[in-house]
């Protein structure tokens, strides 16, 4: 290892080389400079003199002169040898021996280039040459051409080189052996500090000596800080000694323990295995019971799982049975049993055979774990066979089902010790899953079968559900047709002249009727919600004609001028909504029929409006109010229970079965909607009902209504005494542009007449009510025909069809009677009518007489019912070919063209359906289309889609509307008025 002082000699040493190297590289580059330049300058110097030298000689041709002075010239040392040329480049004289030298190029006149340096050949150790020219007499007489050698200049270079080396060598000494003498004093104590440094590296717990502090500069202060580290550091070496020390037995005691935790470490490692196996088991034995299609099948798949996946050597599952020795039968199992399980008897009877682990497992509903087959005294009786067989642990789990005992699942492994308390709580586990599985199995087992049991229960409860509804239809169809014939015939009857004692006689009778055939469909209805075989039928429906026209029927049957009936439409109603409207008429004809039940006198209003829209659907809200007798509010939340009354005592003044209310509550639920009633006694009801509509984007195909006519500015006078008829007639008149003037009284109104004539703005037209106090609405249109002047014209709306009206309007010029509540579409229809020409007195069923005579057949077998309908057709002047069947309405098909068939459903021979299929047929062979209208007493779910499905055009149920067939007639003969 080389001292500190070796390292500076050498740094020194190194410093100086390189400076001597820079110096002698600086001064040899300038000396070759200062050299190079002197040499140019004294050839240059030479060559000229030379050329004045021989200018005259040169000028004379003497070229003995001019050799003689070459030859003086080459004495000079450095010189070569010199030539001279004349102005035409020829030697004159030269110094060379013995001739001017070929290699030797002579230059072109006026390209003198000096120095020119050349290498003579095979001189190559003399050096190079540099040739100096000069003009004679500026080139005029020639030139001169001196070689001087390199050599004498090379050599002076190296001897100022030598010189030069010398002096930086003997400097470079001097500062060598004064750096030497300064390191000296510096490094000697440094080497000093460095032997102490090393002894007290090298000693290994021995005493540590000072070192003297000799000075007070660096080296004296690093020395005594050496000192002071010294010290500390022979204390922390005591200090580390005595920790290692501690240290060495900590880490001794260490390995004692670390080798106790590799041994456990390993046992951990195979239990985390077998652990690991038993879950894997769990999991998949979870799947298998997810799986598994039966109960052997699930019992084979988990022994199998448990065998293979967790590497046991034997798994079986035992059926536990409650007989006299309390077997337990094998199932299943999986593995190495070599007979085992056939040669050995299992019990859990507390007997030799049942005292081992899996008698005691099932009489406990414990597990028991047996870790070492080869000790375990309760092993003894089997313990030969389960060594042989390679048995060392076994486990026994009991399954359970709640607190049903199913039997016991048995596990062998190879190894004792093979069941730590995780692996056993996991196999709990998979015990507890297996039990579940097998429980679950056998649910689905029993469930398929109740199922199977409640299939056979379900067809049977349809079949009788068909024929409850086979015998219901049949019922209808039984009980309508006669009274078809009851109601049909006595309303003829009551059209003719009778005693007065007759005709109340008939008027009960008819009521009577009216009432039976009110429960009869009642309960029909009733019948086919409670079987949930009412469905809806929503189609497009015109609901403002809807509501009207269902008011405008059932006004025509109260025939009670005391009771007035209108309708209040909110103008916003939608022209069109999805609707069934079957059902819809069917509640507002309850609730009618309800409010008609109770009111004695006063009035009847339908209302309808919007309640909420939502994008493309909207909820209506409809009012029927009355003025009659009202409901206790102690009843109100009953009444539309099934077959509850506000009045169930046996001294009750109104009848009725209580289903009307109940059908509507359950028609507006299935519509989405309520129902309820705001009422006071004495002070009248109203009920109100929503329903959810869609509203179609467009209005339905074939869809009409009432034309515009040319009504607005014409003044109308309304006399009316019923506040709600007045308000909602002048609504309406308002909305065509009509400017109405209403009153009370016919009184009243006459006084207006006569006040607008007085004025210049006479009324043209009169819309009177038939039945008012003091002055009826016939003696109104008397007075006004009795003026000489030309009046206006009157129209007649009457709340009851009474016998005689229509004779009488015609007698008094009346253009046209019709009965509230009046559809706005009729009262449009009939207004232009009026107004525009005079026209027969339309009958109290509708606005106007047919337009044009029908051809109607109709087909029924029942006679009574023939009467009827020929006597209908009659009043409404239309005649009818009448058959008894299908065969009959095929053949006058043949003979006559039609403009509607009346075709009843069962008749004999061919019933509606084939004769209306049959029909069809023939008509696609001509292109022609026959209406034909259902006429059936068929009135149960589906009916009505059955007529239309099989080629029918309408549906009328009997007993027979008048008012209903009338409006289909009139759209067959005339359609609405464009």
């Amino acid at each position: 290892m080389r001292s500190i002082f070796a390292r500076l000699i050498l740094l020194q040493l190194a410093c100086a080389l390189l400076v001597t190297a820079l110096f002698y590289s600086f001064m040899d580059l300038r000396l070759s400079m200062l050299v190079a330049r002197s040499f140019n300058a004294e050839g240059r110097i030479l060559a000229q003199s030379l050329a004045n030298s021989v200018e005259p000689a040169l000028i004379a041709h003497d070229a003995v002169s001019v050799q003689s002075l070459l030859d003086h010239v080459s004495r000079v040392e450095g010189v070569s040898w010199a030539y001279v040329t004349a102005a035409d480049g020829t030697v004159v004289a030269h110094t060379f021996i013995p001739k001017y030298p070929d290699w030797l190029p002579r230059p072109p006149r006026g390209m003198l280039k000096s120095p020119y340096v050349v290498l003579p050949p095979g001189e190559e150790a003399a050096g190079p040459i540099s040739i100096f020219s000069h003009p004679v007499l500026t080139g005029i007489a020639g030139e001169v051409h001196i070689g001087i050698s390199h050599q004498s200049m090379t050599a002076a270079v190296r001897r100022m080189k030598l010189l030069g080396m010398i002096v930086v060598v003997g400097v470079m000494m001097l500062a060598m052996a004064a750096f030497a003498l300064f390191g000296a004093r510096l490094v000697t104590p440094l080497k000093a500090l460095t032997v102490a440094v090393r002894r007290l590296s090298q000693r290994a717990g021995g005493g540590f000596v000072r070192l003297p502090v000799r000075s007070q500069d660096e080296v004296g202060i690093l020395t005594h800080a050496f000192n002071e580290m010294a010290a500390q550091i022979q204390n922390h070496h005591e200090d580390l000694d005595r920790q290692v020390k501690e240290r060495t037995r900590e880490l001794e005691q260490a390995n004692a323990g670390l080798a106790q935790e590799n041994s456990e470490r390993r046992r951990a490692e195979e239990s985390t295995l077998r652990l690991n196996r038993a879950l894997r088991v769990l999991s998949q034995c979870h799947e298998a019971v997810v799986q598994a299609s039966s109960e052997n099948e699930l019992l084979e798949a988990v022994c199998r799982i448990i065998v293979e996946v967790g590497d046991y050597r034997m798994a079986w599952v035992g059926y536990a049975h409650d007989d006299e020795e309390k077997t337990v039968e094998p199932v299943a199992w999986s593995g190495f049993q070599d007979g085992y399980l056939g040669a050995s008897t299992f019990s859990w009877a507390d007997v030799p055979a049942g005292r081992g682990p899996l008698g005691r497992c099932l009489r406990s509903r414990q597990t028991q774990v047996v870790q070492d087959i080869a000790t375990n005294p309760s092993f003894a009786p089997w313990r030969a066979d389960a060594l042989r067989r390679g048995y060392g642990s076994s486990i026994c789990l009991p399954l359970l089902s709640g607190e049903a005992l199913l039997g016991a699942l048995n596990i062998y492994a190879t190894q004792a010790d093979a069941f730590h308390q995780e692996e056993v709580d996991l196999m709990n586990e998979l015990a507890r899953s297996l039990a579940h599985g097998i429980a679950a199995m056998r649910d689905r087992i029993e469930r398929r079968r109740v199922e199977e049991m409640l299939k056979h229960a379900k067809e049977a409860a349809e079949a009788a559900s068909r024929a409850k509804s086979e015998f219901l239809a049949n019922m209808s169809h039984e009980i309508r047709t006669p009274m078809n014939g009851i109601l049909g015939m006595t309303e003829l009857v009551l059209d003719t002249e009778l005693a007065p004692e007759q005709r109340e006689h008939l008027d009960l009778a008819r009521a009577s009727a009216n009432s039976l055939l009110t429960v009869i469909n009642d309960i029909l209805d009733f019948s086919k919600i409670e079987a949930g075989r009412l469905d809806l039928d929503p189609v497009p429906t015109a609901l403002r004609d809807l509501i009207e026209e269902t008011a405008g029927v059932f006004a025509a049957g109260l025939k009670r001028p005391e009771v007035e009936l209108a309708c209040d439409l909110d103008p916003d109603l939608p022209e069109y909504v999805m609707a069934d409207p079957v059902r819809v008429r069917q509640i507002l004809v309850n609730l009618l029929g309800n409010s008609a039940k109770f009111t004695e006198r006063g009035e009847i209003v339908v209302e309808a409006g919007v309640e909420e829209r939502r994008g493309e659907s909207v909820r209506l809200h409809f009012r029927v109010r009355d003025t009659g007798i009202g409901i206790p509010a102690a009843k109100q939340e009953t009444i539309f229970e099934a077959f509850a009354q506000a009045d169930s005592s046996t001294t009750r003044k109104y009848g009725g079965t209580g289903l009307g209310l109940a059908i509507c509550a359950r028609l507006v639920k299935l519509m989405d909607g309520r129902i309820w009633v705001e009422s006071e006694p004495g002070a009248g009801s109203t009920f109100h009902f929503t329903i959810e509509c869609a509203v179609p984007r467009d209005a339905p195909a074939g869809a009409t209504t009432p034309a515009a006519v040319a009504l607005a500015g014409i003044p109308v006078l309304v006399v009316d005494d019923n506040g709600t008829n007045r308000r909602v007639l002048v609504d309406r008149l308002r909305r065509w542009g009509m400017k109405p003037v209403a009153v009370e009284t016919a009184r009243a109104g006459l006084m207006a007449l006569d006040r607008a004539t007085a004025e210049g703005r006479p009324f043209r037209l009169v819309l009177s009510d038939a039945h008012m106090p003091e002055i009826d609405g016939f003696q109104f249109a008397e007075t006004i025909a009795g003026h000489a002047q030309a009046g206006p014209v009157v129209m007649m709306i009457s709340s009851a069809d009474m016998p005689g009206d229509a004779a009488r309007c015609r007698a008094l010029g009346v253009r046209s009677f019709l009965t509230k509540p009046v559809r706005q579409a009729e009262l449009k229809r009939a207004i232009a009518t009026s107004l525009g020409a005079a026209g027969e007195i339309p009958s109290a069923a509708a606005a106007s007489w047919p337009e044009r005579p029908l051809a109607i057949l109709l087909a029924e077998d029942n006679a009574v019912n023939q009467v009827l309908v020929r006597r209908l057709l009659e009043k409404r002047g239309y005649a009818a070919v009448v058959v008894t069947n299908g065969r009959e309405a095929l053949q006058a098909c043949e003979r006559q063209r039609f403009d509607i068939i009346l075709m009843d459903i069962q008749m004999p021979e061919m019933d509606g359906f084939e004769t209306t299929a049959a029909i069809r047929e023939r008509e696609r062979e001509t292109g022609r289309h026959t209406p034909i209208a259902a006429l059936t007493a068929h009135a149960m779910k589906g009916d009505q889609e059955r007529c239309l499905a099989a080629g029918m055009d309408y549906y009328l149920t009997k007993p027979i509307n008048a008012p209903e067939l009338y409006a289909l007639l009139d759209a067959v003969a005339a359609p609405v008025v464009a």
